[in-house]
């Protein structure tokens, strides 16, 4: 199966079923929707400390964006998903974006 795939939650667990795929050599697209304005990042602990280092957001993010395309993956941020019809195999956005996914084999 080589058809397009789409993975709701561009959090540490989507990017890795994301890099997962690409790993087992999968070739089809693949878009990572994320309801957060950025890609993925890590969620430290919140502590005093933390806040006090005041540390750049860019330090917290799992891969860079360009790191992310390099691997052929799109990332579309800002997605809140309304709606997955499972019959058309299609994803809606709350902002009126949809995607179409791959059919299921068995």
């Amino acid at each position: 199966m080589n058809g397009p795939i789409v993975i709701v939650g561009a959090g540490q667990a989507g990017l890795q079923i994301a890099e997962s795929l690409r790993h087992e050599k999968y070739e089809g697209p693949i878009t990572l929707l994320g309801a957060e304005a950025h890609g993925p990042y890590n969620r430290p602990p919140l502590s005093k400390q933390w806040l006090r280092e005041r540390r750049s957001i860019s330090t917290l993010h799992i891969r860079s964006p360009e790191a992310i395309q390099r691997r052929h993956i799109e990332l579309q941020t800002g997605c809140e998903v309304s709606a997955i019809d499972r019959d058309v195999r299609l994803v809606r956005c709350a902002d009126g974006r949809s995607f179409l996914r791959a059919a299921h084999h068995r």
